[in-house]
Protein backbone atom coordinates (compact mmCIF):
# COMPACT_ATOMS: atom_id res chain seq x y z
CA UNK A 1 0.00 0.00 0.00
CA UNK A 2 2.48 2.58 0.46
CA UNK A 3 4.16 1.80 -2.40
CA UNK A 4 1.16 2.24 -4.64
CA UNK A 5 0.82 5.73 -2.62
CA UNK A 6 4.22 6.49 -3.27
CA UNK A 7 3.51 5.74 -7.20
CA UNK A 8 0.18 8.22 -7.30
CA UNK A 9 1.92 10.94 -5.16
CA UNK A 10 5.08 10.38 -7.76
CA UNK A 11 2.44 10.97 -10.88
CA UNK A 12 0.23 13.64 -9.54
CA UNK A 13 3.91 15.60 -8.65
CA UNK A 14 4.59 14.82 -11.87
CA UNK A 15 1.91 15.83 -13.60
CA UNK A 16 1.58 19.34 -11.74
CA UNK A 17 5.15 19.69 -12.61
CA UNK A 18 4.31 18.87 -16.23
CA UNK A 19 1.33 21.12 -16.60
CA UNK A 20 3.14 23.92 -15.11
CA UNK A 21 6.08 23.63 -17.34
CA UNK A 22 3.67 23.45 -20.23
CA UNK A 23 1.81 26.75 -19.26
CA UNK A 24 4.73 28.47 -18.17
CA UNK A 25 6.05 27.62 -22.12
CA UNK A 26 2.78 28.68 -23.69
CA UNK A 27 2.98 31.96 -21.47
CA UNK A 28 6.70 33.09 -22.69
CA UNK A 29 5.86 32.16 -26.42
CA UNK A 30 2.93 34.05 -26.23
CA UNK A 31 5.37 36.91 -25.22
CA UNK A 32 7.81 36.19 -27.22
CA UNK A 33 5.10 36.40 -30.43
CA UNK A 34 3.74 39.56 -29.14
CA UNK A 35 7.13 41.42 -28.05
CA UNK A 36 7.57 42.46 -31.89
CA UNK A 37 4.27 44.37 -32.06
CA UNK A 38 4.33 46.11 -28.82
CA UNK A 39 5.49 49.94 -29.26
CA UNK A 40 8.50 50.84 -28.47
CA UNK A 41 7.67 53.50 -25.09
CA UNK A 42 11.01 55.56 -26.73
CA UNK A 43 9.82 56.10 -30.75
CA UNK A 44 5.84 56.61 -28.89
CA UNK A 45 7.45 59.25 -26.77
CA UNK A 46 9.47 61.23 -29.34
CA UNK A 47 6.20 60.60 -31.76
CA UNK A 48 4.06 62.41 -28.96
CA UNK A 49 6.60 65.08 -28.28
CA UNK A 50 6.64 66.31 -32.55
CA UNK A 51 2.91 66.00 -32.56
CA UNK A 52 2.76 68.40 -29.70
CA UNK A 53 5.15 70.36 -31.36
CA UNK A 54 2.91 70.72 -34.92
CA UNK A 55 -0.01 71.52 -32.67
CA UNK A 56 1.90 74.40 -30.94
CA UNK A 57 2.97 75.48 -34.88
CA UNK A 58 -0.67 75.01 -35.74
CA UNK A 59 -1.90 78.03 -33.48
CA UNK A 60 2.17 79.87 -33.23
CA UNK A 61 2.63 82.89 -35.40
CA UNK A 62 6.48 84.26 -34.91
CA UNK A 63 6.41 86.77 -36.70
CA UNK A 64 3.13 88.16 -36.26
CA UNK A 65 1.49 88.73 -39.96
CA UNK A 66 -1.44 86.47 -39.76
CA UNK A 67 -0.05 83.02 -40.91
CA UNK A 68 0.34 80.32 -38.73
CA UNK A 69 4.15 79.05 -38.65
CA UNK A 70 2.90 75.70 -39.55
CA UNK A 71 1.16 76.64 -42.84
CA UNK A 72 4.70 79.24 -43.82
CA UNK A 73 6.49 76.28 -43.53
CA UNK A 74 4.59 73.32 -44.69
CA UNK A 75 2.02 75.08 -47.15
CA UNK A 76 3.52 78.49 -48.41
CA UNK A 77 7.05 77.80 -48.08
CA UNK A 78 7.79 81.08 -46.21
CA UNK A 79 9.43 82.49 -43.24
CA UNK A 80 8.14 82.12 -39.89
CA UNK A 81 10.51 84.77 -38.82
CA UNK A 82 9.63 87.76 -41.41
CA UNK A 83 6.71 89.11 -42.35
CA UNK A 84 7.49 89.96 -45.70
CA UNK A 85 9.78 87.06 -47.19
CA UNK A 86 10.58 88.34 -50.17
CA UNK A 87 11.36 91.60 -49.05
CA UNK A 88 9.50 93.88 -51.53
CA UNK A 89 7.33 95.85 -48.79
CA UNK A 90 4.06 93.47 -49.25
CA UNK A 91 3.78 90.67 -46.57
CA UNK A 92 3.21 87.71 -46.93
CA UNK A 93 -0.43 87.21 -45.78
CA UNK A 94 -1.25 90.18 -48.81
CA UNK A 95 1.19 88.49 -51.79
CA UNK A 96 -0.81 85.03 -50.39
CA UNK A 97 -4.45 86.80 -50.65
CA UNK A 98 -3.65 88.24 -53.95
CA UNK A 99 -2.52 84.79 -55.58
CA UNK A 100 1.08 86.29 -56.11
CA UNK A 101 4.22 84.38 -54.76
CA UNK A 102 5.49 85.48 -51.30
CA UNK A 103 9.01 84.40 -52.02
CA UNK A 104 9.38 86.46 -55.15
CA UNK A 105 9.67 90.32 -55.01
CA UNK A 106 6.98 91.95 -56.59
CA UNK A 107 7.73 92.92 -60.49
CA UNK A 108 10.16 90.06 -60.73
CA UNK A 109 9.70 86.76 -62.64
CA UNK A 110 11.31 84.04 -60.09
CA UNK A 111 10.64 81.45 -62.26
CA UNK A 112 8.53 79.78 -59.69
CA UNK A 113 4.78 79.08 -59.30
CA UNK A 114 2.42 80.79 -57.20
CA UNK A 115 1.67 79.09 -54.14
CA UNK A 116 -1.00 77.28 -53.66
CA UNK A 117 -4.77 78.80 -53.22
CA UNK A 118 -6.17 78.84 -50.07
CA UNK A 119 -8.74 76.55 -49.63
CA UNK A 120 -12.47 77.72 -50.57
CA UNK A 121 -13.81 77.07 -46.99
CA UNK A 122 -11.82 79.07 -44.63
CA UNK A 123 -13.75 77.86 -42.00
CA UNK A 124 -12.35 74.00 -42.26
CA UNK A 125 -9.56 74.03 -39.91
CA UNK A 126 -7.58 76.42 -37.19
CA UNK A 127 -4.88 76.81 -39.97
CA UNK A 128 -6.63 78.33 -42.37
CA UNK A 129 -9.23 81.06 -40.72
CA UNK A 130 -6.31 82.92 -40.15
CA UNK A 131 -5.76 83.81 -43.95
CA UNK A 132 -9.39 85.37 -45.75
CA UNK A 133 -10.24 85.22 -49.05
CA UNK A 134 -11.54 88.23 -50.76
CA UNK A 135 -13.24 87.88 -54.05
CA UNK A 136 -14.27 91.19 -55.99
CA UNK A 137 -18.09 91.84 -55.58
CA UNK A 138 -19.61 90.62 -59.19
CA UNK A 139 -22.32 93.35 -60.61
CA UNK A 140 -25.70 92.11 -60.02
CA UNK A 141 -26.26 91.45 -63.90
CA UNK A 142 -23.27 88.72 -63.12
CA UNK A 143 -25.40 86.76 -60.54
CA UNK A 144 -26.09 82.93 -61.67
CA UNK A 145 -25.83 81.81 -65.19
CA UNK A 146 -24.85 84.64 -67.43
CA UNK A 147 -26.38 83.06 -71.00
CA UNK A 148 -30.16 83.20 -69.22
CA UNK A 149 -31.02 85.60 -71.33
CA UNK A 150 -28.73 88.62 -71.09
CA UNK A 151 -26.95 90.56 -74.07
CA UNK A 152 -24.10 89.08 -74.98
CA UNK A 153 -21.92 92.02 -75.16
CA UNK A 154 -22.98 93.75 -72.25
CA UNK A 155 -21.75 91.07 -70.07
CA UNK A 156 -19.18 90.35 -71.38
CA UNK A 157 -17.96 94.15 -70.56
CA UNK A 158 -19.40 93.76 -67.36
CA UNK A 159 -16.96 90.27 -66.89
CA UNK A 160 -14.10 91.75 -68.61
CA UNK A 161 -14.09 95.01 -66.38
CA UNK A 162 -14.59 92.86 -62.82
CA UNK A 163 -11.21 91.09 -64.54
CA UNK A 164 -9.92 94.47 -65.05
CA UNK A 165 -10.44 95.72 -61.25
CA UNK A 166 -8.86 92.36 -60.40
CA UNK A 167 -5.40 93.22 -62.14
CA UNK A 168 -6.07 91.05 -65.43
CA UNK A 169 -4.53 92.91 -68.14
CA UNK A 170 -5.74 94.29 -71.33
CA UNK A 171 -4.09 91.85 -73.93
CA UNK A 172 -5.46 89.33 -72.46
CA UNK A 173 -8.80 90.51 -72.37
CA UNK A 174 -8.52 91.20 -75.29
CA UNK A 175 -7.47 87.86 -76.96
CA UNK A 176 -11.18 86.39 -75.77
CA UNK A 177 -13.88 86.69 -77.63
CA UNK A 178 -16.99 87.55 -75.59
CA UNK A 179 -18.36 84.25 -76.39
CA UNK A 180 -15.07 82.79 -74.85
CA UNK A 181 -15.51 84.67 -71.77
CA UNK A 182 -18.82 83.88 -70.41
CA UNK A 183 -18.09 80.30 -71.28
CA UNK A 184 -15.13 80.70 -68.76
CA UNK A 185 -17.04 82.46 -66.27
CA UNK A 186 -19.75 79.88 -66.19
CA UNK A 187 -17.87 77.23 -66.13
CA UNK A 188 -15.79 79.18 -63.55
CA UNK A 189 -18.55 80.40 -61.26
CA UNK A 190 -20.19 76.38 -61.34
CA UNK A 191 -16.95 75.34 -60.13
CA UNK A 192 -16.81 78.24 -57.40
CA UNK A 193 -20.06 77.46 -56.54
CA UNK A 194 -19.68 73.51 -56.53
CA UNK A 195 -16.53 74.31 -53.84
CA UNK A 196 -18.97 75.90 -51.51
CA UNK A 197 -16.62 78.93 -51.87
CA UNK A 198 -18.23 81.82 -49.10
CA UNK A 199 -17.60 84.38 -51.10
CA UNK A 200 -19.33 83.11 -54.13
CA UNK A 201 -22.61 84.26 -55.90
CA UNK A 202 -25.47 81.59 -55.34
Amino acid sequence: MPKERTNVFGLILFALVGLTALILGVIQYGQKVKKPFEPDPVAVAALQAQLKAQEVDRTKDTDGDGIPDYDELNVFRTSPYLKDSDSDGVDDKTEIARNTDPNCPEGKDCGTPPPPIAPANLNAGPSDENIPVELPPLPTELSGNVNAGADTAQTAEAIRQVLRDSGVTDDVLTSLSDDELIKLYDETAAEVNANGNVNATP
